[in-house]
C-alpha cells in the first residue's frame, strides 16, 4: 500500500470513496433521500463559514445530499457550539449511539458514518449495537461506514511496517461471536462490503474503513 500523508487530503479522499462512490455503487443514486447521521468534527471556521475540507462542505459540494438532512454529533459542547455558527445543518452534543437511540423515530437514515478514532475491539461492539438497533426499527436501504484506527498512535511505529491485518482480524473476530450483530445480518438482511479502504491519518497512525449495507 502507498500512503499519502496529506491527512486532510486523505480523509477527503476517503469520504469521496466510502461514502460518496459506495452509496451510487450499492443504491444506484448520487444523491440519498434520507438523513446522514455523523460523528461530527468541527465544520466551521473562525468567521462561521464552511472549513473547505470538512465534510458538510464535501458533501454539499457533491450534491450527495442537503444542509437539513445533515446530522452531526459530538459528545464536545464546544465542538457542536462553533458547528452552530454556520446556520445550517443540524447539531446535537450526544454520544452517537444514544442520538441514534434517542431520535431515530424521529428519521430516516440513508448514512450513518461511525468516524471513530477507536480500535477494532471498541468498534465492533458499536456497529453491532448500531445494526442491531437499526433492525429492530426495521430500517432498510441504509448505509453504515465504520472508521478504524488500524494502528496504536502511541506506539510510534513506522507506518510502512505497520501490520494492518491484526486489528482487521480482531475486528472481524469479534464480530463473528456477537450475538447482537449475527440477529442484525440474520433479521435485517445487513451485509459487509469485501473490501477494506485504508488510508493514513497521520504519519504513525493507519485508518481502515469497513462498509455495512441493508
Amino acid at each position: 500500500m502507498t500512503y499519502n500523508f496529506s491527512s486532510y487530503q486523505e480523509k477527503y479522499k476517503s469520504r469521496e470513496e466510502t461514502i460518496i462512490n459506495m452509496y451510487d455503487r450499492l443504491y444506484h443514486r448520487s444523491r440519498i433521500d434520507g438523513d446522514y447521521i455523523t460523528m461530527s468534527a468541527i465544520q466551521a471556521d473562525d468567521n462561521g463559514g464552511l472549513l473547505p475540507k470538512s465534510e458538510l462542505s464535501q458533501l454539499l459540494s457533491s450534491k450527495f445530499l442537503t444542509a437539513d438532512q445533515f446530522h452531526g454529533v459530538d459528545i464536545d459542547s464546544e465542538t457542536i457550539e462553533i458547528n452552530k455558527r454556520l446556520g445550517i445543518g443540524n447539531w446535537y452534543v450526544s454520544d452517537i449511539f444514544k442520538f441514534i437511540e434517542n431520535h431515530i423515530d424521529d428519521l430516516n437514515p440513508s448514512v450513518i458514518n461511525l468516524d471513530t478514532v477507536h480500535m477494532g475491539n471498541r468498534c465492533s461492539d458499536l456497529i453491532s449495537e448500531v445494526l442491531l438497533l437499526l433492525t429492530e426499527k426495521n430500517i432498510k436501504n441504509c448505509m453504515v461506514p465504520v472508521n478504524i484506527m488500524m494502528s496504536n498512535p502511541h506506539n510510534k511505529i513506522p507506518i510502512h511496517k505497520i501490520d494492518v491485518n491484526e486489528q482487521k482480524d480482531v475486528f472481524l473476530s469479534n464480530l463473528s461471536k456477537d450475538y447482537g450483530y449475527s440477529c442484525a445480518v440474520l433479521n435485517g438482511g445487513w451485509d459487509m462490503w469485501d473490501e477494506v479502504y485504508y488510508y493514513s491519518s497521520t504519519n504513525s497512525t493507519i485508518m481502515g474503513t469497513f462498509i455495512f449495507y441493508s
